[in-house]
């Protein structure tokens, strides 16, 4: 019979620990990585279903241009107005966002203070 050479391993019971610790990842990512898979065939399938419709309406839309009469195409007139004098507005005291936010973040403050 062969000699037989053994090795000790010092806290064996860690190192078996770490190991199916380990595994327990390595398996998580790969369960991860099918389900990705997966989804981009989904996705990849649904792209192509999606292309096949978007080219069904391009020619649907072509087949209803070509059942329509055709009509001749229609240039509105430009009509020459005679400029209006704008009349001035009176100016409101209009709050900016910035402004209301302020307001809004001192009465914050002060309610946190009463708090204290």
């Amino acid at each position: 019979m062969e000699d037989m050479f053994f090795v000790g391993i010092p806290d064996a019971t860690e190192l078996r620990r770490q190991l199916l610790s380990n595994s327990k990842t390595a398996i998580g990512i790969l369960r991860d990585y099918e389900e990705y898979s997966e989804l981009r065939a989904e996705k990849l399938s649904a792209v192509i279903q999606l292309k096949k419709k978007v080219d069904e309406i391009i020619v649907l839309n072509r087949r209803i241009k070509n059942l329509l009469p055709k009509v001749p195409d229609y240039k509105p007139r430009q009509v020459h107005h005679a400029p209006k004098q704008q009349q001035s507005k009176p100016v409101k005291n209009i709050k900016h966002h910035t402004d209301i936010l302020e307001e809004q973040l001192s009465k914050i403050e002060k309610r946190l203070k009463a708090l204290e």
